[in-house]
């Protein structure tokens, strides 16, 4: 759940290319989430554009996610973080992440080499390594909202996208639908809809291609917010069991 939610990293076909253009300047800025069940604040997301230190690769974008699950009263903390390094026409050119829990620690290492992705997944159990075919045009999945920055969108069209996700290793299609342009406060957003292997996500979206708020199908919502705000600390005793909500009974 949490590598569809968070850790997917995505990858525009050719027909999407067409759609957009690289000669716009990608945006280096820095962008705080908090993380809710049931109105109740379980976690942050933090996500930041800047330019890279490693070479030839002029674009950086990354992210930390510590959402915080509730079992029997005792907090358990799962955090995600990584980057995703993109050349000058932001194709992803390399990517690090990893996945800590009180029990279990990934952490996964990828390279571009022409048409495949090489990847090595570290693990207490040892390493394996793993190639996969990508296609020459890979873009990062949390690039979206800022290449369709300025586009005229029509509600009502789709298109679709091959997402990689790299905590499963897995490479899947992903439809993304227009629904309608909403206003807030004098602003024109666009609110998307993401379909990904049975899951759907709503997000809504400015034409800047900042990612205002966001609601998955487990209860989980996704609201921009101040730093402050989001490093805020948790009212455990008000927070429901979220792992009880996907437990399975048995006799």
């Amino acid at each position: 759940m949490i590598s569809l939610l968070l850790g997917k990293e995505g990858y525009l076909s050719q027909k999407y290319l067409t759609m957009t253009s690289s000669s716009q300047s990608l945006p280096f800025r820095e962008e705080w989430f908090a993380i809710l069940y049931q109105e109740k604040k379980v976690g942050y997301v933090y996500q930041v554009t800047r330019p890279s230190p490693r070479k030839n690769t002029p674009y950086e974008l990354y992210s930390r996610m510590k959402l915080s699950l509730f079992l029997l009263g005792e907090e358990i903390p799962v955090i995600l973080e990584g980057s995703s390094f993109l050349n000058r026409k932001y194709q992803l050119e390399n990517l690090s992440y990893s996945l800590n829990t009180y029990l279990y620690q990934v952490e996964i290492e990828g390279e571009r080499k022409g048409s495949f992705l090489e990847l090595e997944v570290k693990s207490p159990g040892g390493k394996i390594k793993k190639k996969i075919k990508i296609g020459k045009k890979a873009f990062a999945n949390t690039l979206m909202p800022s290449l369709l920055a300025g586009r005229k969108l029509v509600p009502g069209t789709s298109f679709s996208i091959p997402v990689f996700d790299p905590l499963s290793l897995n490479l899947g299609e992903a439809k993304i639908e227009v629904l309608a342009f909403p206003q807030r406060e004098g602003r024109e957003l666009f609110r998307l809809r993401m379909t990904y292997q049975g899951i759907i996500t709503e997000s809504l979206v400015t034409k800047e291609g900042e990612v205002l708020e966001a609601e998955t199908p487990f209860g989980l919502k996704f609201k921009k917010t101040s730093r402050e705000l989001a490093l805020g600390k948790l009212e455990k005793q008000k927070i429901p069991e979220l792992l009880k909500k996907f437990s399975i009974q048995y006799d």
